[in-house]
Formats: structure tokens, C-alpha cells, sequence
């Protein structure tokens, strides 16, 4: 009974110091976005019905979770009991997982929240990659949530081998002075669990893969002569790279189960050959990959990168809204008047100038003459003689001495 009345009092002093620090986080939040401005108290308030929901959720799923693993300790735990002859005391169940729910799900909400408001508010596009045909809002607002899940799933099993450990540990320095027969220990639930929760683990690592895979559309494929480089996914990663990491996720879970299978059997030698299959095959994978580019894609390259080309200069214009028809001008030899009026438009949006260039004709020209230097160049949209141009402005610093300068003027290139 006294041990009863100490958990309570623990259990209600810890909720009484949660209160304190959520009230008083939440009030220093508020008052730091009050003085940003009065019109954001609006979007806060949204954010902390969002934290309030992933807290809850969170904390319902991690206290049946605890409360049901701290269930199978205690039954595990039973059996060296009865072996030692001991009556089983009252071990912590309910408190233990109320303390370790409330903790988890605030550290927890504080990279889930983000996750969820985007899966919450997701938009679709409308517009579909052409490697896995899904729709570009997936990969904004879905994909973080569902990568951001598993990884918390992940370590959540990890946390909770660790959990189930110290729990045994913690109970057998308390209650048993001999020690634990080790043979005992390998028939009883302890043993059971942490290979559940390594098979759990494996399980979300090689779900984790899968999803990681669709990263490629997002990657460099192709480096062109002037530094330029493409991004998306090119052969080599539609033909291997995807493939080859959708098989590595299932090499993973297979070499797993079969080093568990061994381990029970004590064939420690099979074991260690059925983990070192997944660095091999990393290997492997990793050499057919670069033997595959080097041997074949090398070869005429661009020809067999132009498809995926294609899509890298579609998905670009349509993600900064170009909708411009691409006219090709043949070489004919000396551009006469008639080819000027014709392709006046397009002359108009050719691009001879940027920052660099203006700085350097400006430097060439009016710096080194000694009265004027322009250290910064701005891009802009004016009205000049009635039509909106584009212009670099620049300011125009008098040169007094070596040492100081003042500005004064403005210089103004067009950039046609």
C-alpha cells in the first residue's frame, strides 16, 4: 500500500510540473508572436490545435503500447519467480506508462506536428512524374509525413528494446540475489520480445527504402560541359537504381529473419553469413551500377539520356510557368533586316546581360578611370518611355581617395 501511495504522489506531482510547463510554453509562444503582430495570434492559435492533436494521438498510442509491453515484461518476469519461489510483487505498469506516454508524445510532437500539418493540408498539382505516375503534391506533402512515421517507428522499437532490458535488469538487482539462469532466460518472453521488436525494426527500415527510392526523380542525373547539371532521374536510376533498392529491402528483411533463425539455433557461423549478405550486395549493386553507366549510358550519352531530358526541361517550365513555343532559327549565313522584323520577339527575350557582366563593363569602363566605382547591380522593372523594361541599376560611388568613398548616382544598364 505505501509503495501504492508513492506512485500516486509521483504520478501527481509529475502531472502538476507538466502543467506548469505547457501553460507557461504556451503563454511565452503566444507573447512572442503577439509582438511580431497582432494578425498572427490567428495562425498560432491554428498551430497549437494541430501540437494539441498529434499530443493526444500520440499519447493514447504510446500508453496502450507501454502498457501492453510492460504486460509481456511482467509475465516474462513471473516464471523466475515461480522458479525462485518468490511471490511476485506489484511492479509499476500504469504509472510507468502514463510518464513515459506524456514525455515521449511532447518531445515527439515537436517534428511530427510540422509533418502532419502538411499531410493535413496537402494540394494536388495535377501534374504526375513519369517515373512511379505520381502526382508532384505526394512528394511535397505526403512523403515527409509518411518518412517522418517510420523513422519515429523505428526508433520507437528501438526505445522500447532498451525499455524492455532495463526493466529486466532493474527487477533482477532488486528482487534476485543468485542471478539468472541464462538457459532460462533464453526460453522466456524477454528473449521474444526484442526479436520482435529487431523484426519490427527491420520491417520499417525496408519500408523506409522503398519510400527513399523515390528520391531519384529528385536527384542529378546528367552534368553538361558548362557546369550546368540536370536533375531527375535519369537511365541508369529508372533502369537499376530503383529496382535495385526495391530488391535490397526485401535482401534486408529475408537476411534478418534467416541470422534470427540461426541465432535460436545457435549457428552463429550462418548467423554472420546471412548479415554480411546485405553489405555484399550493396556492393554488388554499386558496381553494376557503375559499370552500367560507364559501359553503356557513356556511350552517346545525351541520345540515350533524351527522354529523360525531355522531362527535365517539361517539369521546369511548367514549375516556373514558361509557356513559350521553342522556335529553331536555321543558319542561313548573314542575318539580313527581313530576319530582324521577323524575329523581333525573340531577339527582345534574349538575355546578354547579368549581374557579373554588368559589373565587369562597368568596372572596365568607368572604375578604373579613377572618379567613380560600382560595387553591387540590382535587376529591376521600369517604366521607360512607356513600355515595362528590365534594367540592372547601379549605385555609383565617387571615388575621394584610396580609402573612402560616398555614393552619389545611380548608373542604369538595359538588358535586352
Amino acid at each position: 500500500m505505501k509503495k501504492n501511495k508513492k506512485r500516486i504522489i509521483l504520478v501527481i506531482a509529475f502531472l502538476i510540473v507538466f502543467a506548469i510547463y505547457a501553460i507557461f510554453t504556451l503563454r511565452g509562444e503566444y507573447l512572442k508572436t503577439l509582438e511580431i503582430g497582432q494578425e498572427y495570434t490567428l495562425v498560432f492559435k491554428q498551430n497549437v490545435k494541430y501540437k494539441i492533436l498529434v499530443v493526444l494521438i500520440s499519447f493514447v498510442i504510446l500508453y496502450i503500447s507501454t502498457y501492453l509491453t510492460t504486460r509481456f515484461i511482467k509475465k516474462g518476469l513471473k516464471k523466475f519467480f515461480i522458479q525462485e519461489k518468490k511471490e511476485m510483487p506489484k511492479l509499476p505498469n500504469k504509472s510507468i506508462s502514463l510518464i513515459f506516454s506524456v514525455i515521449l508524445s511532447i518531445v515527439s510532437s515537436a517534428f511530427i506536428t510540422e509533418k502532419v500539418m502538411l499531410a493535413i493540408n496537402r494540394a494536388w498539382f495535377g501534374i504526375k512524374d513519369p517515373i512511379f505516375n505520381l502526382d508532384i503534391g505526394y512528394y511535397m506533402f505526403q512523403k515527409p509525413f509518411v518518412e517522418t512515421i517510420l523513422i519515429y517507428f523505428i526508433a520507437l522499437m528501438a526505445l522500447y528494446s532498451i525499455y524492455v532490458a532495463l526493466y529486466y535488469i532493474i527487477t533482477f538487482n532488486i528482487y534476485f540475489e543468485k542471478g539468472i539462469d541464462p538457459v532460462t532466460l533464453k526460453k522466456n518472453t524477454f528473449i521474444k520480445q526484442i526479436i520482435t521488436n529487431i523484426i519490427l525494426i527491420v520491417v520499417g527500415l525496408s519500408a523506409l527504402t522503398v519510400i527513399n527510392v523515390q528520391d531519384v526523380v529528385c536527384g542529378k542525373f546528367l552534368n553538361l560541359s558548362n557546369n550546368t547539371s540536370l536533375y531527375g532521374a535519369g537511365l541508369t536510376e529508372v533502369t537499376i537504381r530503383v529496382w535495385g533498392y526495391r530488391i535490397f529491402a526485401i535482401i534486408i528483411l529475408i537476411c534478418v529473419i534467416l541470422a534470427i533463425k540461426y541465432f535460436r539455433q545457435e549457428k552463429f557461423k550462418k548467423l554472420m553469413i546471412s548479415l554480411c549478405g546485405i553489405p555484399i550486395y550493396l556492393v554488388l549493386l554499386f558496381v553494376v551500377m557503375i559499370g552500367f553507366d560507364f559501359i553503356y549510358v557513356n556511350n552517346d550519352e545525351l541520345d540515350k539520356e533524351k527522354k529523360y531530358i525531355e522531362h527535365n526541361i517539361s517539369f521546369t517550365k511548367n514549375g516556373y510557368d514558361i509557356n513559350v513555343d521553342e522556335i529553331e532559327i536555321q543558319n542561313s549565313g548573314t542575318i539580313t533586316t527581313d530576319d530582324i522584323v521577323q524575329n523581333q520577339e525573340v531577339i527582345d527575350n534574349i538575355n546578354l546581360l547579368n549581374e557579373d557582366t554588368v559589373l565587369n563593363i562597368l568596372k572596365q569602363y568607368q572604375t578604373n578611370s579613377g572618379y567613380y566605382q560600382y560595387t553591387s547591380t540590382r535587376p529591376g522593372i521600369y517604366n521607360i518611355d512607356g513600355k515595362q523594361e528590365l534594367v540592372y541599376v547601379s549605385p555609383r560611388e565617387i571615388i575621394s581617395d584610396e580609402t573612402r568613398t560616398y555614393n552619389r548616382f545611380f548608373n542604369r544598364y538595359k538588358n535586352i
